[in-house]
Parts: C-alpha cells; sequence; structure tokens
C-alpha cells in the first residue's frame, strides 16, 4: 500500500503576509492568501478582470 504524496503548496514572496493591493490610497493591511501576494478580496478582483 502506498502512502499519499505530500504535494507543499506554492507560496507567495518569502514572508509576504500582507495584501499588496490597494484601498483607496493606501495599501489594503489585510492578510494575503498563503498562495498569492494579495488578500481574497484582491483575488476575486482580479479574477474579475478588475485592477487590484
Amino acid at each position: 500500500m502506498l502512502g499519499a504524496a505530500v504535494v507543499p503548496a506554492q507560496t507567495g514572496p518569502a514572508g509576504q503576509e500582507t495584501c499588496l493591493g490597494r484601498d483607496g490610497d493606501g495599501l489594503c493591511g489585510r492578510k494575503s492568501l498563503p498562495s498569492r501576494s494579495v488578500c481574497g478580496v484582491h483575488r476575486v478582483q482580479e479574477l474579475a478582470g478588475e485592477v487590484a
């Protein structure tokens, strides 16, 4: 019986914890997704084709 292979998730830039998106004139400040440099809100905007 073979064990399940563990594949590490892709991560954003090393140490990146804060979203790089912008809310108005400032940076977002929300926690970024584990696999992206933006938060969930800005990821949805990316997927919708809007500028994040």
